[in-house]
């Protein structure tokens, strides 16, 4: 992870960009940095460019941005 970027958190997986398999891969880091399962996690938008969000389901914000921030 390359850390948090004004409102965006930079992110780089090994995955290729192919069937989805990068999105996969994105959704399972987060999930294990933020403590949520992997089903808590949704892509809104970005499934095929290189700027996502992310909704988390479960976890106040707050907290989201402290487990982000603490990665570093």
């Amino acid at each position: 992870m390359g850390g948090l970027h004004g409102e965006a958190l930079r992110v780089r997986v090994a995955a290729r960009p192919l069937e989805g398999a990068a999105n996969r891969e994105l959704l399972r880091l987060l999930a294990r940095v933020l403590g949520v399962r992997p089903g808590d996690l949704e892509l809104e938008a970005g499934a095929r460019g290189r700027e996502k969000r992310v909704r988390v389901r479960g976890l106040p914000a707050e907290t989201i941005l402290e487990r982000l921030a603490a990665v570093r």
